[in-house]
């Protein structure tokens, strides 16, 4: 009488336990740097959807007018963001700790020959948002080379 095997093998098992515990293990060692790089990428594209925000409200602190604009970045005036990029408030040299200040957005005046003609129609700027300013739940601003920024042109015209 020929017996016939059934199953698996122990030896067979404990293979195939191996390879899909390894597998189980990297799998779930990719998803924290997924999630990492998820939320750098979420902040990145809060911080390039604000030049119109951005533009806004230096019209809005600056009478709307380049003169205006000119004296309020010349005060060295910064904005400051909330988390989500929506809120955009005038920033001190000691900003409000209510103020959720994520974002800290800094200008700088492209100065060239090539704008001198047209400096009082229009303000060629250099943007520069940095992040965390100051993290979620926290009162002193991050260190400067500790936060990511993003820089972009803005032309304000009159």
């Amino acid at each position: 009488m020929i017996l016939k095997r059934c199953g698996f093998s122990l030896i067979e098992v404990v293979i195939a336990l191996a390879l899909f515990s390894t597998s189980v293990v990297v799998i779930l060692a990719l998803l924290g740097s997924v999630a990492g790089r998820s939320k750098e990428v979420e902040e990145s594209a809060t911080a390039l959807n604000l030049p119109a925000a951005v533009e806004s409200a230096l019209r809005t602190n600056g009478s709307n007018t380049v003169a205006g604009i000119r004296s309020f970045i010349d005060d060295d005036s910064h904005l400051i963001a909330n988390y989500q990029g929506h809120q955009l408030n005038v920033g001190s040299g000691e900003d409000d700790e209510s103020v959720d200040a994520y974002y800290r957005i800094d200008f700088a005046e492209l100065n060239s020959t090539e704008f001198n003609n047209i400096s009082e129609l229009m303000l060629p700027l250099l943007v520069t948002v940095s992040w965390p300013y100051k993290a979620l739940g926290s009162t002193s601003p991050t260190k400067l080379e500790d936060r990511s920024s993003v820089t972009f042109t803005l032309a304000i015209s009159q």
